[in-house]
């Protein structure tokens, strides 16, 4: 397999994404769409329909 990033950026970058998995404060590129209930009672009808189909 050919790899275009070099494994010390790649690392650092994953490494990064699993100590962040979860945390809602420090939402990313990568993480899954989670909403806080905050958010998605304040979010329009549309973004809500959105959310619910995909997740």
């Amino acid at each position: 397999i050919i790899a275009f990033t070099p494994y010390y950026t790649w690392h650092k970058h994953h490494s990064e994404h699993h100590a962040t998995t979860v945390n809602l404060d420090k939402r990313g590129m990568g993480d899954v769409w989670t909403m806080t209930v905050e958010e998605y009672l304040n979010s329009s009808l549309g973004t809500r329909f959105f959310y619910r189909a995909f997740r």
